[in-house]
């Protein structure tokens, strides 16, 4: 078995040959991230009257809040997002191995087989990390009223 030093040495060299792929992939999954939450925020920004706004200042910049978009916004993370970070873990994994993925492996693998399987892992898994993080939480609040 592979020690932390071996493990973190083997992914250095094979980062070298794939940086460039690397920083891609996670450049594409930072802005598809900040596209659903943006959608899931519930704000849209509408410019009104764009001469004006370029001319004289972000006096007609306006933030409508429309509160149907956060059950969209859940929805797009759970459906959408829980593939993706898998498929990106095993862009990443493969990067780690040796092998050169193109930046679509980080969706093929995502969405392509048992799609509904890996939504549920991930469900499984942030139930999990609720659970967890909940073992921080009541302690606290109990020592705060003790």
């Amino acid at each position: 078995m592979k020690n932390r030093t071996e493990i973190k040495l083997q992914a250095k060299e094979t980062m070298k040959s794939q940086y460039g792929m690397s920083i891609a992939v996670f450049i594409i999954i930072t802005i598809v991230s900040m596209i659903i939450t943006k959608i899931g925020a519930g704000d849209t920004i509408v410019f009104q009257n764009i001469g004006y706004t370029l001319r004289y200042g972000i006096d007609s910049l306006h933030i409508v809040y429309r509160p149907g978009n956060h059950i969209l916004g859940w929805l797009l993370s759970i459906f959408v997002m829980a593939p993706l970070t898998v498929g990106v873990g095993y862009h990443f994994l493969s990067v780690y191995r040796g092998q050169f993925p193109p930046v679509s492996t980080a969706f093929e693998k995502g969405f392509a087989n048992n799609y509904l399987r890996k939504v549920g892992g991930m469900l499984w898994r942030w139930l999990w990390v609720f659970l967890w993080s909940l073992l921080l939480v009541i302690p606290g609040i109990i020592k705060f009223f003790s």
